[in-house]
Formats: C-alpha cells, sequence, structure tokens
C-alpha cells in the first residue's frame, strides 16, 4: 500500500503537547494512494535522529534529463524528466526510505510547511518523492496531506567508491508550473520513518537551477492583504492608514508597486461596515482582485471578567474564531473573541460538547493563551514566536535561548480572571474563559497580536486548540 506519514513531538516539558513535524514516511509502495495517520514519537527519538544526521555531508543534485527513442532509424526525444539525486550519502543499514521534499513556486507560504528542527518556516513543498511516489500537498500548512499523482521513473541505483547515489526521475509534465529555479530538500528514513540523514542542514530548502521552464499560459498574478481582511477602528481615529497589498506575479516577479484601489468608502467619522477593493494587473493584461472589510466603531465600554459572554460587553468583541458542528449524535461550538480599551487588553474562549447519549468529557479547569507581541514569528517560543502567554490567569514572558526550549518568566499581578468552570448537564459540556490583561503590561506590544489559545486536560495535554488565521489588531497599542 502507498502510504505517507508525519512524524511529530509529544508532551515540551510536561505543560504542553507540541506537535514537530519531521519528514513523514510511508509503507510498502504500490498502487494505494490514501495516506495514513502520522507516526507519533518522542521528543528524544527525535533530537537523536537529528544529532546523527548532522554528521553527514549529504548533497542534492537535481538535472534535466532527456529520453530517447529510435523510430524509423530516427533519434527521437520523448520526453524531458527532472532527476533527483541524492549524493555523498554514507553506507547506513538504517536508510530504508528516501524522501525528495520540492517548492516549485518558490514561495514558502505554499504546500507543506514544516514546524520542527529541518527547514522551518521556508519549505513550502509543493511536491514530494517518497520512494518512487509522486505525491502533491494538498494544503498550505504542517497538516501531512498528500495526493498521490504518479509513479516516478526509477533511474536505477548505483554504488560509487561506497557512495550509494539514489534517482529518481520525473516527467516534467507532472510537476507544473515548473521554470527553471525550484528548492529541494531530501531524508532518509529509517524502517520506522524517522529521520536519519537529511540535508540541507539549514532552515531552508536548498535552491535549484534547471534548463527547463514549462511552455504554459502566462499566469494570473496573486494578490494579499497586509495586515487584517477585516480591519476595526475606532471612531475619529486619524490615525488610521490603509495598509494596502502584496501582489506577485510568476513571470513578472514583485508587482506590489502596480496595485490599485479601485473602491475605498471609508468614512473614519461615521459607524459603520466599509469596503476596499484593490487592483493588480500584469504586464500581459492579467487582472486580479483582494477585499478588505473596515468596521468603524465606538470606543468600548470595559468587560466585567465574570465568565459570562454578554452581548452588550461583547457585541464590539472582534471574533477572531468560531466554529460549530452539528449531526445527529453531537454537536460542538468553539469562539475566541479579543477586545481592547484604554486599559484592559480582554479575552474570551468558550467550548462546549454535546452528547445526546452521553460521552467522556476531557476538559478541565487549565487554559493557556500564547501571545506573539512583536509580530515577529522569528521571535519567541516555537516558529510562532510566541512572546508572551497567559496560563489559568497568570502572565509569563518567554526566556528561552532556543524557540523549543520551555523557559518562562513569571509576571506578578496585571492579570484579572476567575477560576474555570466546567458544567456537565444533559450530557452538555462546557466552559468559558474570560480574563483582562492590564494594558500598562503591553507596552512596545506590536499594533497586530498573532495568538492561539488552548485548553488542557488534567495531565496537561492540549485537548482543544483555537489558532486564528488572522492578527488581533488592537485599537489602543502601548508605545
Amino acid at each position: 500500500m502507498t502510504s505517507t506519514k508525519r512524524l511529530s513531538q509529544l508532551a515540551l516539558a510536561g505543560f504542553l503537547t507540541t506537535q514537530i513535524a519531521a519528514c513523514g514516511g510511508g509503507s510498502d509502495v504500490s498502487s494505494a494512494t490514501t495516506p495514513n495517520e502520522p507516526i507519533q514519537i518522542t521528543s528524544s527519538s527525535w533530537k537523536l535522529g537529528t544529532k546523527s544526521a548532522a554528521t553527514n555531508n549529504i548533497g542534492v543534485k537535481v538535472t534535466r534529463v532527456q529520453r530517447h527513442k529510435l523510430v524509423k532509424h530516427t533519434l527521437r526525444t520523448i520526453k524531458n524528466y527532472i532527476r533527483f539525486e541524492a549524493e555523498n550519502t554514507t553506507p547506513n543499514a538504517l536508510v530504508k526510505h528516501r524522501q525528495f521534499l520540492i517548492d516549485i513556486d518558490n514561495n514558502p507560504k505554499t504546500g507543506y510547511q514544516f514546524d520542527s528542527d529541518m527547514w522551518v518556516g521556508k519549505s513550502g513543498a509543493d511536491y514530494m518523492i517518497e520512494d518512487n511516489e509522486l505525491f502533491k500537498a494538498k494544503t498550505n500548512n504542517s497538516n501531512w496531506e498528500w495526493e498521490w499523482i504518479t509513479t516516478t521513473q526509477h533511474f536505477g541505483k548505483t554504488t560509487k567508491t561506497m557512495i550509494e547515489l539514489d534517482a529518481l526521475g520525473v516527467k516534467s509534465g507532472f510537476i507544473q508550473p515548473l521554470c527553471n529555479n525550484l528548492n529541494v530538500g531530501y531524508a532518509g528514513l529509517d524502517e520506522n520513518w524517522q529521520v536519519v540523514e537529511f540535508s540541507p542542514k539549514s532552515n531552508a530548502l536548498e535552491p535549484k537551477t534547471i534548463d527547463y521552464c514549462d511552455h504554459v499560459a502566462d499566469a494570473v498574478p496573486t494578490i494579499s492583504l497586509n495586515g487584517p481582511s477585516v480591519l476595526r477602528i475606532i471612531l475619529n481615529d486619524t490615525d488610521y492608514s490603509d495598509p494596502g497589498v502584496t501582489a506577485n506575479d510568476r513571470e513578472d516577479g514583485d508587482i506590489s508597486a502596480q496595485a490599485q484601489v479601485i473602491s475605498d468608502d471609508v468614512n473614519i467619522n461615521k459607524l459603520g461596515d466599509y469596503s476596499i477593493i484593490y487592483e493588480v494587473q500584469d504586464n500581459t493584461g492579467n487582472k486580479v482582485r483582494a477585499y478588505r472589510k473596515v468596521q468603524v466603531i465606538s470606543s468600548p465600554a470595559p468587560i466585567t471578567v465574570d465568565n459570562q459572554n454578554k452581548d452588550n460587553e461583547w457585541a464590539a468583541g472582534d471574533s477572531l474564531f468560531k466554529y460549530e458542528k452539528r449531526d445527529r449524535f453531537t454537536s460542538t461550538s468553539r469562539y475566541f473573541k479579543v477586545l481592547d480599551t484604554q486599559n484592559y487588553l480582554y479575552f474570551y474562549a468558550s467550548a462546549s460538547y454535546h452528547y445526546p447519549h452521553g460521552g467522556f468529557n476531557q476538559l478541565s479547569n487549565n487554559w493557556q493563551i500564547f501571545i506573539d507581541s512583536d509580530d515577529n514569528p522569528t521571535t519567541g517560543y516555537t516558529d510562532n514566536g510566541y512572546d508572551y502567554f497567559l496560563e489559568n490567569g497568570v502572565l509569563y514572558k518567554f526566556q528561552g535561548k532556543t524557540p523549543w526550549a520551555w523557559r518562562w518568566h513569571t509576571i506578578k499581578g496585571g492579570v484579572i480572571s476567575v477560576e474555570r468552570t466546567i458544567s456537565k448537564r444533559r450530557g452538555k459540556i462546557e466552559g468559558p474563559v474570560e480574563a483582562g490583561l492590564d494594558k500598562s503590561l503591553t507596552k512596545g506590544w506590536s499594533k497586530n497580536l498573532n495568538m492561539k489559545f488552548i485548553t488542557l486536560n488534567s495531565s496537561w495535554s492540549d485537548v482543544l486548540v483555537m489558532q486564528p488565521t488572522r492578527p488581533y489588531v488592537q485599537m489602543y497599542p502601548r508605545k
């Protein structure tokens, strides 16, 4: 069965279960195409594998190959191939599987994202060759989800001075759009799909150049909003400015300067919802648009921290996360709201489960809110760059020397909260969290705050995670 798996790290310091993705693997290769679930390994296993891998000086070679055949005494080219080779790998009986991770659009934000020691935040693997099977990434995040494409051409294994070369070829038409430049990473894995060797030894995939470019139609440019898609500002806020957009084109490169605002009805002196429409056009006339919603609101009133989502208090709150699902057996709802006034930054999180026929409850009083206070994912805890976190009403500041070190300094006072209560009645399990953070502790924080809410069980393993896809934009940032 063809399959792919993902390696992840379990508990960190007994406080929080945080996954670290490595090059996951598969099992026996044939014609099936459904990936299996991830493999779970411990932190020590992963670190040991990385350490041993670092002793190798592996290289990755990418070349264009033309295969020919003789047809009626005429030499005719039948197809271009892109060949991937792992070079200078020392003979290692542990290596049972090989993977090549391929970023074909030179965009680290598209494709599979590594959240581990390998190529952190700069991977964007759009395709993967696992043994001799080609897969395409189905997501643009760290979820290990792949779609099987085809079986690659095996160029064979050769041995030169005890150095094993593994060469696999892919018909260029199966990887599109492919044009001259791509980024590649290699991993050798053991029979349990743990990493034994990998290349490059850096935080990004390795750039490669090939003499080949698909002759495909001119691509439509991409356009993305700078800042949130929903921007909230206070009535009569004279500091308001449009964050604008970023635009790129496969042929023309960065064309952000060519983006135009074709509609903007924002009135900072009148309450209401407004919109901004952006448009960009590449050099061959392809156009694309982006849209932003702007809400002009009145200055919010302070929140009464009592673990109650009162409509009159939270009407101006920004719903960063909302999830509802109902079927014939269960119903689930999750909400994460944030609101700031001149004196406090408020948080509200709620999760409820309804099991008509009963069910196992893993919720406890434990909760955490992680905050990236400088809008910089390269500083702070994990590759998300969390600089602070609230845990059960106490604020902590990150003190670790490496992103995965669990070292925090306790900041006394400045947080208002009440103990979380978990209610169970008629099969319904719910437990809201409400807290306020004194703005005097947020001096110098960025206007944009990326956050994550986690609820944990009594063993301090995460049960529910709410991670918004956009930041909260403070209305009253402390400078």
